[in-house]
């Protein structure tokens, strides 16, 4: 059961609020999400049971998120920056700080 009425979109984060913790998941489109799980014996077990946030070991699954979120409540959050956008970003606040470093160095009248 969705949050919000906005339709998840490839790349967001699906948050998915379990009874006593999250389990998060990637939307990857046309209703489906990967997500780590726990390697299970009971068919559709896995996501839904608590085992998932207590084990060490965990498959990467593909699956419907109707499947994997069931009854319980999610929420999308938008996707992440890119690596490219985190660089860029990162580049602009250091010449943004050269820039004002320059400024205090220079004489008043330059």
């Amino acid at each position: 059961m969705a949050l919000s009425q906005a339709k998840p979109k490839p790349g967001d984060l699906i948050e998915i609020f379990r009874p006593g913790y999250q389990h998060w998941a990637l939307y990857v489109g046309n209703g489906y999400v990967v997500h780590l799980a726990p390697p299970s014996e009971i068919a559709g077990a896995g996501s839904a049971s608590l085992m998932s946030a207590l084990t060490d070991k965990a498959i990467v699954k593909k699956e419907l998120l109707s499947v994997v979120a069931g009854k319980d409540k999610y929420r999308r959050l938008p996707p992440a920056p890119s690596i490219n956008e985190w660089v860029l970003l990162g580049l602009k606040c250091l010449r943004e700080k050269q820039k004002a470093a320059r400024r205090r160095d220079c004489p008043a009248n330059l």
